[in-house]
């Protein structure tokens, strides 16, 4: 498993394949659920694992009822856009356990406790199984409430993701201030550098003006100081001299020139790095990155705004998720507790109007029963018999083992022995409970929800070592560690029936 993100590996498609096996699937998520791979993920709850299956069926929308395909994961990908279509995460997650709970309440056309248990029963056509009917909703109930736990965690996880951007966006900004601040510094020193430079080579410049100057003024008095002597001199006895002196003025004439031509480039030169160094100046006291970091700040709040608008959205959204998931909770609540009360009250009037006569005269009848101030309790029969229904895991020669622990969970008896078969003289002494002549098979499946039946070993060909012990679940099935409608009704001492009763 090299992916890095989980959720992509339970829901890759392998190359060459249809899709993804609801066997695959289930294996995937096994293993990923032991190795404790990403298990902040709602997915990984144990909520979501307990409906796992159902969750699989939620994304089969195709029809096959063997593969989800890419473009159901496709779909599931896109429910949420906020990472990307293509790449599952706990947004897309919310969607989907959103239609989870819509498709729970889809098996029903009502909120009605009474439509609804009405259209359900009418399913079963000859033979209702309100006790099913029960334990499903107990299972829906509880997958429900599962997505309640889920639905927190998933907001909480992509709360926690939108909080982690906010921090992000803080840091980011100031990386992105620190490198303006540096850049700006960089910029603002590189200029400072440029006026100094431009001041240093004035200096320089003005030094250079300066001597040049100089000696522009000392040619300039040297040849007048020539020219005067020249003047003051014989033309005709001074010839020669005045040939020397006319030389040397040739000379500082040259000089002169050189020092002004010096001094008219020194000055075009300083008017110049004047210029240079004004301007700079002028750049200098301009420049600023206030601009720069108004718009980074401004970038910054309005993302924090946007990500906290998103969390408050998440917030509201998963608030009205959770009462919407309890609405239904209630819904399903309330049409368990009517079924369960229409049960009683048909369990109870059956009860009532069975007449079990006594053949033999040696154990009491529903009759005898009554005439002693005895009743059938409807409340200790629908207890036990939807327990132990909704423990059943199918026949795996444990019968005794759960009846009895059924009997421990509802309060009933702490009865436990090594056979079945040995059960019914443990319960003779139980007060809940009064043993009870069944004389056919018809009054055997018409006993009402919560009776305890124990068979003798060998008997109607049950284990010749330890018998066989069930509780019926009052529609013609009987229960133990599985379920059964072949009822075996068998005479004498070969089967004993026990009855829950109220006042015991």
């Amino acid at each position: 498993m090299t992916e890095s993100n989980p959720l992509n590996y339970l829901f890759r498609i392998d190359d060459g394949t249809k899709g993804i096996t609801k066997e695959q699937f289930l294996t995937r998520y096994s293993e990923m659920k032991a190795a404790g791979v990403n298990s902040e993920s709602s997915i990984f709850s144990s909520g979501v694992e307990g409906s796992i299956e159902q969750l699989f069926d939620t994304i089969n929308k195709s029809g096959d009822d063997n593969f989800i395909d890419a473009s159901e994961i496709a779909a599931l990908a896109s429910n949420s856009t906020d990472d990307g279509e293509n790449v599952l995460s706990e947004s897309d997650l919310v969607k989907l356990y959103q239609d989870m709970a819509d498709n729970i309440m889809k098996n029903y056309l009502s909120t009605s406790p009474e439509v609804m248990y009405n259209t359900s029963m009418s399913k079963f056509g000859d033979h209702p199984e309100e006790n099913t009917y029960i334990q499903d909703l107990s299972g829906q109930i509880q997958t429900l409430q599962d997505l309640v736990t889920s639905r927190q965690i998933t907001s909480n996880s992509i709360i926690k993701n939108l909080e982690d951007q906010i921090a992000d966006v803080i840091k980011r900004n100031l990386d992105e201030t620190n490198d303006a601040n540096k850049k700006f510094k960089d910029k603002y020193d590189k200029k400072q550098q440029e006026l100094n430079k431009y001041i240093r080579k004035s200096n320089e410049n003005e030094q250079k003006l300066r001597e040049a100057a100089a000696q522009k003024q000392d040619a300039e008095l040297e040849i007048r100081v020539i020219l005067e002597e020249i003047q003051s001199l014989d033309q005709e006895k001074d010839k020669d001299k005045i040939a020397d002196l006319r030389k040397e003025l040739s000379t500082v004439q040259k000089r002169f020139n050189n020092a002004k031509e010096d001094v008219d480039s020194y000055t075009e030169k300083k008017e110049d790095l004047a210029n240079k160094i004004s301007k700079t100046q002028s750049e200098l006291s301009k420049m600023s990155n206030s601009d720069i970091l108004q718009r980074l700040n401004d970038e910054k709040n309005s993302k924090i705004q946007e990500l906290k608008q998103k969390i408050a959205d998440e917030k509201e959204k998963a608030k009205n998720d959770i009462i919407g998931y309890n609405d239904k909770i209630n819904t399903l609540k309330q049409a368990q507790a009517y079924a369960v009360q229409h049960t009683q009250e048909v369990a109870a009037k059956s009860a009532e109007s069975l007449n079990f006569e006594s053949q033999s005269g040696r154990k009491t009848s529903f009759k005898e029963l009554s005439a002693k101030g005895l009743k059938y309790s409807s409340e200790k029969g629908q207890k036990l018999a939807q327990d132990i229904r909704s423990h059943s895991v199918g026949f795996i020669g444990k019968c005794s083992r759960y009846v009895s622990n059924a009997l421990e969970r509802t309060g009933l008896g702490h009865e436990r022995r090594a056979s079945a078969h040995m059960m019914d003289s443990a319960l003779r002494g139980n007060g809940n409970f009064r043993e009870i002549t069944v004389s056919s098979l018809d009054e055997l499946k018409s006993l009402p929800a919560g009776c305890i039946v124990v068979y003798e070993a060998g008997a109607k060909g049950y284990n010749k070592v330890h018998g066989h012990i069930e509780v019926t679940l009052g529609d013609g099935r009987a229960c133990s560690d599985g379920v059964t409608r072949n009822m075996r009704f068998a005479e004498g001492e070969q089967m004993h029936v026990f009855v829950p009763v109220e006042n015991a």
